[in-house]
């Protein structure tokens, strides 16, 4: 079994998670979603876990074990050595744009959406439906970010 990852950077819109054991968790009465999260594979690597979903909730891609695993019509995923970025459906941006940095660092921009909250990472900030956070760090803790 994978455990979590600890020791990593995750370059989050403008702001910067390290050593926590989740990006985002929502939670709520009988919901508990790891939407981003990062684990230790067998042999030491990180290994970057993500469920991309539609403005309806409706699963378009899945990456575990930094790898595609799921991909639904009408989405594309372009894949290089160091990064994903799937596209597609409505949006004219990227759901998701993950790039590996290096061995334990990691940034990652896109759209992610929950029930209630819709999360729009850029370069420039992280947005959760009207409330922007931006330069901040996060650093040793269960869940960088807690939704629900």
């Amino acid at each position: 079994m994978k455990t979590v990852a600890k020791n990593y950077e995750l370059l989050f819109g403008s702001n910067i998670i390290r050593n926590c054991s989740l990006a985002i968790e929502f939670v709520g009465k009988g919901i508990n979603k790891q939407v981003i999260r990062f684990v230790e594979g067998e042999d030491g690597t990180v290994l970057f876990n993500c469920r991309v979903t539609d403005k309806a909730g409706k699963t378009v891609a899945v990456v575990a074990n930094s790898k595609v695993q799921y991909l639904a019509e009408g989405f594309r995923a372009d894949i290089t050595g160091d990064g994903i970025k799937v596209t597609g459906g409505e949006s004219k941006d990227p759901l998701l744009d993950f790039v590996k940095i290096g061995p334990r660092k990691f940034k990652l921009n896109g759209q992610f959406f929950l029930p209630g909250y819709k999360i729009i990472a850029t370069d420039e900030a992280l947005l959760i439906n009207r409330m922007m956070i931006d330069h901040n760090e996060f650093q040793n803790c269960s869940a960088a970010i807690g939704l629900g």
